[in-house]
């Protein structure tokens, strides 16, 4: 492992001496003073050829280090953490590493590879090389940058999750809210925002109050020359305190409150955004759902490292190595729902596992364990909501009765309807876990008829089973209607721009039924008119710039719904609509014989488009489900002997085209 082991012929440093595996990455003063004296951390302090290469004092009382080889501008700052690279190296004009999103040459990590060894591994100031140290070869710059881009994750989140703890869940509402803590407007999706961007924050005037605070001056540090700062990614920053590229801040609470400060709110950031004001206990809902975050995140790279060392387990030195970062990970899950109070279960069922994986050499054994830690995940966050179905599906009128509910990510505080339109009153809700609920429900003597469910958690997810789900007893009442069915559409094809009429045929169709036609808001619904149960009118306008082709969606007042899908086309005129832009897939990592559904972001989805995982075969897509313009499902079956790295590509019906590269989806 060249990041562990590797001093390329310099002072004893290596990569993982000032970003260890076991401290996610990063280096602080509290694990500094654990450090012995003769570690390579101290090089500055032991070889009097090194004594300009730090300054001691900023190295053992804050972790900064000397970013710079020009006494002139001698930038001190802390080590940035190597996570998650593969989602927050990128800019719109190439790679942007460190805390300024600037390095030498190119920018790429490759360079800044190759700036770090001059910088922080000579044995002279002189910088000779081949004297003082040797560059990387091609090789080892190729398996550097593989390694770096392995650790954290390989995808964005996708914001919202299902948590489950009240305060995290309220935490992230207001991580999302652009109006109040605007979290989310530079840091999209908890990751480095859009193109990695530079922000001047105001954050370096921190560093003088420390030194009026301590004493201890550190030298004014301009960033990118503008005094501005990349955007690193905060899903790992409860796990990777002091924060900040000064370390000014200690803890992850003070890290928010920094954005409320007048160093901010009249900063050029603050000018942009419209500042930001929060209180203690908004400061602390923000700190639940980050924490949260960054302990799953914490689990799933115990897992990765759990693999690993499983398919290392032949080299014994190697396979310890990545049994040791795992079992940190999982330490620093326990260790950061501690300091905010959450989650005592998880903290709690880790540990057997920890004690485990610490007695034990690698072995196909420790698979075993990764099920385990998938199913502490699910204490924290839930499977999305969905319904599966509902027993007993026969009540009779006029009477009171439990029915069971079954589903995923169902959660405490869940509401649930039976009939739309009334009849049926629920009296209480009980949730026994996340795959049932159990409602206790009453039915008027004069209902009758089928009727859907609807099931909506409290955080506003919500599902549905469909009308017909539930059959209610007539009692003597006449029997229900038809079912809605739909049949055809005439015309099927559409000139964007236009506002015409449109026949829809089917069965079971009720007065007042809603035409919904794209769900991207392409078309326009002005007039229903229902002329009996098998047809209905519709006046529809297409926007000018529309293209390709939508669903029509018509639902019956009493919830009842159909859809015909790809069922009306778009003329473009030669006007085209929004561009298809794929921005990212999750989840990234996907096994083989599974069968998984994967969501894929971006802008211009159009109904009808088609998704292909792996170019070269071995995953097949079995169903595509366009949610909005933004975002599709895609519902993938991976074969048995199927591993590698693959990308994605994305087709609409009118043939626009866009792929994520090779190595936006892992298949082990």
């Amino acid at each position: 492992m060249i990041f562990v082991q590797e001093t390329f012929n310099g002072n004893g440093r290596t990569c993982a001496t000032c970003h260890p595996l076991e401290r996610s990455t990063t280096i602080d003063p509290g694990f500094i003073t654990l450090l012995p004296p003769d570690d390579p951390v101290f090089v500055s302090e032991t070889n009097p050829d090194l004594a300009d290469l730090e300054d001691d004092t900023l190295v053992r009382q804050f972790a900064l280090f000397k970013t710079s080889p020009d006494p002139a501008f001698p930038d001190f700052r802390s080590t940035n953490h190597v996570l998650a690279l593969r989602t927050s190296r990128d800019g719109p004009d190439g790679e942007r590493m460190g805390w300024a999103g600037v390095s030498e040459g190119d920018g790429s990590l490759r360079e800044f590879t190759e700036g770090a060894i001059k910088q922080h591994f000579p044995k002279t100031m002189a910088r000779v090389e081949a004297v003082d140290f040797r560059l990387a070869t091609d090789a080892e710059l190729d398996a550097l940058e593989a390694f770096q881009l392995f650790l954290g994750r390989q995808v964005d989140l996708s914001l919202p999750l299902n948590l489950v703890d009240a305060d995290a869940s309220q935490g992230q509402v207001l991580f999302l809210d652009s109006a109040s803590a605007k979290c989310n407007n530079c840091h999209t999706n908890a990751g480095s925002g859009i193109n990695n961007p530079n922000f001047n924050t105001g954050v370096e005037n921190l560093s003088q109050e420390i030194a009026l605070q301590t004493g201890v001056f550190i030298p004014t540090d301009t960033g990118a020359g503008d005094g501005t700062f990349n955007t690193p990614p905060v899903v790992e920053a409860a796990d990777t305190t002091p924060l900040f590229h000064n370390h000014a801040a200690q803890t992850l609470r003070d890290a928010i409150a920094f954005y409320t400060s007048a160093n901010f709110n009249n900063s050029p950031a603050a000018a942009v955004v419209g500042g930001i004001s929060l209180t203690s206990e908004q400061i602390g809902l923000l700190a639940a759902f980050l924490t949260v975050i960054n302990a799953n995140e914490n689990i799933n790279q115990a897992v990765v490292f759990l693999r690993e060392a499983i398919i290392e387990q032949a080299d014994t030195e190697v396979a310890q190595i990545l049994l040791t970062a795992a079992i940190a990970q999982l330490e620093d899950a326990q260790q950061v729902l501690a300091i905010e109070g959450l989650h005592s279960d998880v903290q709690q069922s880790l540990q057997p596992i920890i004690d485990r994986i610490n007695s034990a050499q690698a072995s196909d054994d420790l698979a075993q364990e990764i099920p385990l830690l998938s199913g502490i995940q699910k204490l924290m966050i839930l499977e999305p909501l969905s319904l599966s179905g509902i027993s007993p599906a026969n009540l009779e009128v006029g009477s009171t009765v439990d029915v069971t509910v079954s589903g995923a990510g169902i959660k405490d505080g869940v509401n649930m309807v039976i009939c739309r339109n009334g009849g049926v009153t629920t009296n209480l809700v009980t949730v026994p876990d996340s795959t049932m609920l159990v409602a206790n429900v009453t039915v008027d003597p004069d209902k009758s008829g089928t009727c859907g469910v609807t099931v909506t958690n409290a955080d506003g997810a919500r599902d549905i089973l469909p009308r017909g789900s539930i059959t209610i007893d007539a009692g003597g009442v006449e029997p229900p209607g038809e079912v809605l069915t739909l049949a055809s559409v005439s015309p099927s094809t559409l000139d964007a721009g236009s506002t015409m009429d449109v026949a829809l045929t089917g069965s079971g169709i009720d007065v007042g039924a809603n035409v919904l036609v794209c769900r991207s808001g392409a078309i326009t619904t002005n007039l229903v008119t229902v002329i009996d149960s098998t047809t209905l009118i519709a006046n529809l306008t297409v926007a000018a710039n529309a293209s390709g082709a939508c669903n029509l969606a018509v639902t019956n007042p009493d919830g009842e719904r159909e859809v015909l899908r790809s069922a009306i086309a778009i003329s473009a005129g030669g006007v085209g609509g929004n561009p298809l832009s794929i921005t990212g897939v999750v989840p990234g990592l996907l096994f083989a014989g599974s069968t998984v559904d994967v969501m894929a972001s971006g802008t211009g989805i159009q109904d009808g488009v088609s998704v292909e995982v792996c170019r070269n075969g071995g995953v097949t897509t079995n169903l595509v489900t366009v949610i909005d313009s933004t975002m599709l499902v895609a519902n993938v079956t991976v074969d048995p002997d199927k591993s590698g790295t693959c990308g994605v590509t994305v087709t609409n019906l009118d043939g626009g085209r866009d792929v994520l590269p090779r190595g936006s989806i892992t298949i082990q």
